[in-house]
């Protein structure tokens, strides 16, 4: 008699979806991806979705390494990312802190995280400036929470709000595609910071914006989803 069949193992073990058969050309099957780390069974998706270059940060390897770039199941990913997944921001005490001490809110870029500012907090944390990096709602640890507009501005207000930010003392930070959403938030939130410094983004899109900026916008509403760390 045969021995029985575990109904697990034709299954992912993050999503729990069919794994089935995939035939290349009239011979063999395709072999599941292992998690790098516990090495239960992914789907394609979930292992694409959970892939990194694990490293200690400050020790990064050679980005031409391709063999570094791992995929792990969820688990393994959050405890082996750089990433506190129990929260979705940092916040950089100035070591020199006073009653005023300014707030410096950082926004990153397209398909990054809150990691991407750590190197400039640490030197303006040591000029007494308090920092604080966050995740963008489709980034990070917050890569499930659906990327629109009116959430990065809830995402932004929350934060605010939960560190005691004092509006005249606060500053909004953000770079490329965070510079870009700051345009919404700082117009949602104005009376939340006392000034902006947008980077990387050269392109007018207030009020008075040109026509090309308006389309760029209207595609920028429309594919924003497509600009999260799982779609890219």
């Amino acid at each position: 008699m045969a021995p029985s069949k575990n109904i697990s193992d034709n299954y992912c073990d993050d999503c729990k979806s069919h794994l089935g058969k995939r035939y290349f050309g009239l011979f063999g099957t395709k072999t599941p991806t292992k998690c790098h780390s516990c090495s239960k069974q992914l789907c394609s998706t979930c292992a694409g979705n959970h892939t990194l270059m694990p490293f200690e940060e400050g020790n990064e390897p050679p980005l031409t390494e391709k063999s570094a770039l791992k995929s792990y199941c969820d688990d393994c990913f959050q405890k082996a990312s750089i990433l506190d997944y129990s929260r979705s921001y940092d916040v950089i005490e100035a070591t020199n802190s006073s009653d005023g001490v300014v707030n410096l809110l950082f926004a990153h870029g397209g398909g990054s995280t809150r990691a991407m500012f750590r190197p400039h907090a640490r030197i303006l944390s040591s000029k007494g400036y308090r920092c604080i990096l966050f995740d963008m709602p489709g980034h990070g640890t917050l890569v499930r929470t659906t990327l629109t507009l009116d959430e990065c501005s809830k995402t932004v207000k929350e934060i605010l709000e939960e560190e005691s930010c004092v509006p005249s003392r606060t500053i909004y930070i953000g770079a490329s595609f965070g510079a870009y959403i700051g345009f919404h938030i700082l117009s949602q939130l104005k009376d939340k910071f006392s000034g902006a410094i947008l980077l990387d983004c050269g392109q007018n899109v207030g009020p008075d914006c040109s026509l090309k900026a308006r389309i760029g916008l209207y595609f920028m509403r429309k594919f924003a989803e497509k600009m999260t760390n799982k779609a890219i």
